[in-house]
């Protein structure tokens, strides 16, 4: 058959049977008397063979050399390779569709929210990459720089949450904190998580109630603490652990207004 008539066939362009002939990779069997391409319809096998190896993103130097020598053990540690690329391109696009959820619930939450409003939600499991250490307010800076070069950067975009023991004073910090869905291997985006005496680790936080408020100015943030927490005790509610304050990643937002900050107290029986 004619090379329209073979690129019919498999759905592809003229144009990619005459590059990969030209490239020395894929071949018509023979030309005939007026020099036109002919192809046999076994030649089908080898074709869709050579397209899976490309849809793999492979050379192609290495189809080429998959083609002329074959062996068995090389191409299963190649699959064995291209598996875990794609393992990770996986892990990749989870979590950017988790960066695109949390950018809608973050403005969705802030539209339904009126400010300083109290929330009884439920908190999803979830896992957190924790910056464990304690620093007042003057040292923001270094520890935020400290969290930030341990961790991947594509990490950043989840947005970094501050951590804060209930009844102290927001400008006491008890840690930083990115938190992402459970089933994301977080531990690829750790720079250096066998260092000895690393403060930054991975917890895994359990499905729980909680109270949740949204702030819209600076200045209001300490009372909506304090109502988060005069609200847990109306409701014979203790907290679990430590308020989890985030600056909500609101990009329609209009040039120079305050970021929203949503303020997160776990209730029993959560353990941080």
């Amino acid at each position: 058959m004619k090379t329209a008539e073979f690129a019919r066939l498999h759905g592809v362009n003229i144009r990619t049977l005459h590059f990969y002939d030209d490239r020395q990779v894929f071949h018509p069997a023979y030309r005939s008397d007026a020099g036109y391409r002919m192809y046999l319809p076994e030649q089908s096998v080898t074709f869709e063979y050579i397209r899976m190896l490309q849809e793999m993103n492979l050379s192609l130097d290495s189809i080429r050399s998959c083609l002329d020598h074959p062996d068995p053990e090389k191409f299963a540690d190649l699959m064995t390779g291209k598996i875990r690329e794609t393992e990770k391109e996986i892990r990749q696009l989870e979590t950017r569709l988790q960066l695109l959820k949390r950018q809608k619930q973050d403005m969705e939450a802030v539209k339904e929210s009126r400010c300083q409003e109290v929330r009884l939600v439920n908190l999803a499991p979830a896992s957190m990459v924790l910056y464990d250490a304690s620093f007042a307010e003057a040292d923001l800076e270094h520890h935020l720089g400290c969290f930030i070069r341990r961790i991947s950067r594509s990490l950043l975009r989840l947005g970094i949450g501050s951590l804060h023991t209930p009844g102290e004073s927001l400008d006491q910090y008890a840690g930083l904190f990115i938190e992402a869905c459970p089933d994301l291997v977080l531990q690829e985006a750790l720079r250096d998580p066998r260092a000895p005496q690393s403060p930054v680790q991975v917890r895994h936080l359990a499905e729980c109630e909680g109270l949740a408020c949204i702030c819209l100015r600076e200045a209001d943030q300490a009372d909506a603490v304090r109502e988060l927490l005069q609200t847990a005790a109306r409701l014979h509610r203790k907290p679990a652990g430590l308020i989890r304050a985030r600056v909500l990643n609101l990009f329609g937002t209009r040039s120079g207004e305050e970021l929203a900050v949503e303020f997160v107290l776990p209730l029993q029986p959560e353990i941080l």
